[in-house]
């Protein structure tokens, strides 16, 4: 089922930074792999920028649907990009104290301060050239031209449609 995908399929790219103070010595993809580890699952936090709740919704019904619907999440190091992908299996503007437990432990303290929360339970590294495939939906162009442009940390995005989930994986790094 993760293979299939539809060019009206949306999915969400968001850069992050390791370089905030309050993020673990660790890294944020080690950090959240720890949680994956214990709990089968973990919650990502986007702090800033909301996404809108109908994007959430439509997030939300594709993943109802089984419809794989996945986080990228990139990571800019000395020019390069890592490019990560998770597959979703719940977007929520807040998340429960209970769902706390499945929060790396430098979120305790600013979870109300997140703006969406991506719940996930596998994540996977990907070539840097997948970011040729993903496109960003409001304009059809490669993530990997309009990273180097835009100050924007999120964006709905869709996967080229003439490529599967099986293409970018083909590049894959184990974590």
């Amino acid at each position: 089922m993760e293979d299939e995908y539809d060019k009206y399929d949306q999915h969400v790219l968001i850069r992050f930074s390791d370089k905030l103070d309050f993020v673990a010595h660790n890294g944020t993809i080690k950090e959240h792999k720890e949680i994956l580890k214990k709990k089968g699952h973990v919650w990502f936090g986007k702090f800033g920028r909301k996404i809108c709740k109908d994007n959430i919704s439509y997030l939300n019904l594709q993943i109802q649907g089984n419809i794989p619907t996945v986080l990228f999440l990139v990571q800019t190091c000395n020019k390069e990009n890592n490019v990560y992908m998770a597959f979703l299996s719940n977007v929520s503007s807040s998340i429960s104290e209970k769902d706390l437990e499945s929060v790396p432990a430098y979120y305790q303290s600013y979870y109300k301060e997140i703006s969406v929360w991506f719940r996930f339970s596998k994540i996977t590294k990907l070539s840097t050239n997948a970011l040729k495939h993903i496109l960003i939906s409001s304009s059809g162009r490669p993530a990997s031209e309009i990273l180097r442009k835009s100050m924007s940390s999120v964006f709905i995005v869709d996967i080229d449609n003439k490529i599967s989930v099986k293409d970018l994986k083909k590049n894959q790094i184990t974590l």
